[in-house]
């Protein structure tokens, strides 16, 4: 080895690839993308996520009324009615 670079380079990439697991494994998804996709367990996750937030948690009824304000908004914005 002799001090040869490419062991850095190679310890720099296997760090790198290391990070990227654990982060994919640790990181939650946003309460913004488990709003909007609703995977299966999505309301217990979103609660878990808002819990570690110290925010209350939200019922099937709220994600519902959310859904339906941003598909309004959507709507409003594709009729060209919003400012500019």
């Amino acid at each position: 080895m002799g001090g040869d670079w490419r062991i850095v380079f190679h310890a720099g990439g296997v760090g790198t690839l290391i990070a990227l697991i654990v982060i994919a494994v640790v990181l939650p998804e946003s309460v913004a993308f488990l709003e909007q996709r609703r995977p299966r367990g999505a309301l217990e996750r979103i609660n878990r996520t808002l819990a570690r937030m110290r925010m209350e948690p939200v019922t099937e009824a709220d994600l519902d009324r959310a859904a339906a304000g941003r598909t309004d908004t959507e709507r409003a914005g594709r009729d060209g009615s919003g400012s500019c």
